[in-house]
């Protein structure tokens, strides 16, 4: 009998009858039934979260010892498994659709992990200052756990119409039920999209309950809520077609509560739990756009935990608006997502692995359709990037041997052959330069003196 591990989720539900989906955790209802069949998961969930404020207050201490207050860029492979039917597929689009939307959303994961989200602008000018950037990227890996090609997502032609969220997707997540194997989670953060039932939940999450991940550990979103609208007549759910869920999601995984701390209403003040982060505002419940005049949510808003002042966060990435109305992490929830990803961390694996980007000795055969030259190289700074053809040209970017990024640029002019980068005051060293088409990348050295 398959062993399941089953450590915490976070459900996001639709409610039918709604123009917009509306955002609601089953963290608390699963968290009961896990507890009543299993007493040490209770335990378990007290454990993980004293675990994360533990290593959030080690993590800020260590930075205080340090002059510099920056923190690498850290670079994160996920992958993606669609498990959906014939159908399901063609509503997507298919491979083509399936393909852009898993470009898309990794796209608007780097926008919100990295303050690059234009809707920054939208943050009220009180809550400005707050808005932290958790330099962390993801990227799609390029090796299978077996070291062969892959496009960073497969999809698997299921012959059921969805997978049930009582059971928290399990079938989807195993080749012998006719889903998609765990690929390692200690190298890749796993995705699966599914059809979940019944109809209405969002996306949960099971994020590590340790340093060794659980086969089943990962996000699941339902394939109305993944990647970003191309499109007026592209497949979302209403209110739901900005990639904001995985970024919600992500959250979970990297030690996130929601900003009002899923404590039934109550505040800090009275026996309330809050959501473990000192810059965000005690809040009694979620925030849904459909209870509002017209959907807007208005600034200030205030509720019995924040009856005064700005009011509570409701933009927040760990609230339930709509994604159009997601804005924003803090520098305290910054805090405890960089913890968890720290030497000491538990999901500080995921960061050690950049070979995972770097296509296999199989697809060399790139090296004879193109050429590229790089020059001057040495280079004091400036240099310029020579293609012959730039035929499906993704991405140029600059590593260092960390393999953290230093520069990357995705060409919107898909005709230019020469790009000239300058990175005058980079630090001296060797850096990889990664050129990425659609498939394959081509790597080359470049020196810095």
């Amino acid at each position: 009998m398959r062993k399941i591990m089953l450590l915490f989720v976070c459900g996001l539900v639709l409610y039918p009858e709604e123009a917009s989906a509306q955002r609601e955790c089953g963290a608390q209802a699963v968290k009961e039934i896990l507890i009543a069949k299993d007493p040490s998961y209770a335990f378990k969930f007290a454990h993980r979260k004293e675990h994360a404020a533990q290593q959030t207050r080690l993590y800020q201490e260590s930075l205080s010892k340090v002059k510099a207050k920056t923190t690498a860029v850290v670079k994160i492979p996920i992958v993606f498994h669609i498990v959906l039917n014939a159908n399901q597929i063609n509503t997507l689009g298919g491979a083509t659709g399936i393909r852009a939307r898993v470009h898309s959303q990794v796209d608007a994961l780097n926008r919100d992990f990295s303050k690059k989200n234009g809707d920054t602008s939208s943050v009220p000018s009180a809550f400005k200052p707050l808005i932290g950037n958790a330099e962390i990227e993801f990227g799609l890996p390029r090796r299978k756990p077996d070291g062969s090609a892959t496009e960073g997502f497969e999809i698997i032609t299921t012959t059921e119409s969805g997978f049930p969220m009582n059971s928290l997707a399990s079938g989807a997540k195993y080749s012998s039920t006719g889903g998609a194997d765990t690929w390692d989670p200690t190298r890749y953060l796993n995705v699966w999209i599914v059809n979940i039932t019944p109809g209405g939940t969002l996306g949960f999450t099971l994020p590590p309950f340790s340093f060794s991940p659980g086969p089943e550990d990962g996000i699941v979103l339902t394939y109305g809520a993944f990647g970003v609208r191309a499109g007026a007549t592209d497949y979302y759910l209403g209110g739901i077609d900005r990639g904001r869920t995985l970024t919600h999601e992500i959250g979970h995984y990297f030690n996130l509560d929601h900003v009002w701390g899923d404590d039934g209403g109550l505040c800090p003040t009275n026996g309330g739990s809050d959501d473990g982060v000192s810059d965000t505002p005690p809040q009694a419940n979620y925030t849904y756009n459909s209870s509002h005049p017209g959907g807007v949510v208005p600034f200030p808003l205030l509720d019995n935990c924040t009856p005064s002042g700005s009011g509570i966060m409701w933009m927040n990435f760990m609230d339930y608006v709509n994604d159009a109305w997601m804005y924003m992490f803090t520098h305290g929830q910054v805090s405890r997502m960089r913890a968890t990803l720290a030497s000491t961390g538990i999901s500080h694996s995921l960061t050690q692995h950049p070979e995972l980007f770097d296509w296999p000795t199989d697809v060399a055969h790139l090296e004879k359709e193109r050429s590229i030259n790089i020059y001057p190289n040495p280079t004091k700074g400036a240099f310029t990037i020579s293609f012959a053809n730039v035929s499906g040209l993704r991405e140029i970017a600059v590593l260092n041997l960390m393999g953290q990024s230093v520069y990357s640029i995705k060409p919107a002019n898909k005709t230019i052959t020469n790009y000239s980068i300058d990175l005058t005051g980079v630090s001296m060293g060797v850096y990889m330069v990664q050129c990425t088409f659609d498939n394959g990348t081509i790597t080359r050295k470049l020196a810095f003196q």
